[in-house]
């Protein structure tokens, strides 16, 4: 009935793409046609940022938030990564996701969605595991070598010369010649004996008083 306002819920298609739920057009209040708008979080294993066949892994308790038409909801992810809202205008609308810790976007993390008649009404969000960093290796000091003392040099000791002793007077032996008037005169260092006789002394003195 004209001028009632009420919500007739009219299912008008279904599309499947991708293995996904295409948008839900019903009937609004006035007779308005209103739309659903939804999408994958999933892991974009090759990281191109597009929902490929074999790409089925999502990641659930993700939060998507829509705004458009004077309005802000968010929807949060089920344990495949599917998320869908109903109830849009025909119009556009942003379609934001900032992923947890631990992840990082393949894909934008804002989209521009037309939702009207035709038109898909999904918007994916791809997402890859960060890598955690090898821990950086802290340097080792390298200790440093201690130079050992070189050793000083001894100066052999000076020898002290030995004194040479100084020569003194030859001890002299004097032994008699039995039965003669002579004496053996023999130095004991060398062992060098003299035989002097008086009459060679009296020779001698002889000898001088010619002189």
């Amino acid at each position: 009935m004209k001028g009632t306002v009420g919500l007739a819920l009219a299912l008008v298609v279904l599309v499947v793409s991708c293995g996904a739920a295409a948008p839900v057009e019903m009937m609004g209040p006035a007779d308005e046609t209103v739309y659903s708008l939804g999408g994958y979080v999933f892991l974009d294993w090759n990281e191109d940022g597009l929902r490929n066949p074999g790409e089925t892994v999502g990641l659930s308790d993700q939060r998507v938030t829509i705004i458009g038409d004077g309005r802000t909801e968010v929807s949060v992810t089920a344990a495949d990564g599917w998320y869908q809202s109903f109830g849009f205008l025909p119009g556009a609308y942003t379609v934001t996701y900032l992923p947890k810790a631990g992840y990082g976007l393949s894909s934008p993390g804002a989209l521009l969605v037309e939702l009207g008649e035709g038109l898909p009404g999904l918007a994916h969000f791809g997402v890859v595991p960060k890598s955690t960093p090898p821990p950086t290796a802290t340097p080792t000091a390298i200790p440093t070598s201690t130079p050992s003392p070189s050793p000083t040099e001894t100066s052999p000791p000076t020898a002290t010369p030995t004194a040479s002793p100084t020569p003194g007077p030859h001890p002299i032996v004097v032994t008699p010649v039995p039965g003669e008037l002579c004496v053996m005169l023999c130095v004991i260092d060398t062992e060098e004996c003299v035989k002097v006789c008086l009459h060679t002394v009296a020779s001698v003195f002889y000898d001088l008083e010619e002189d």
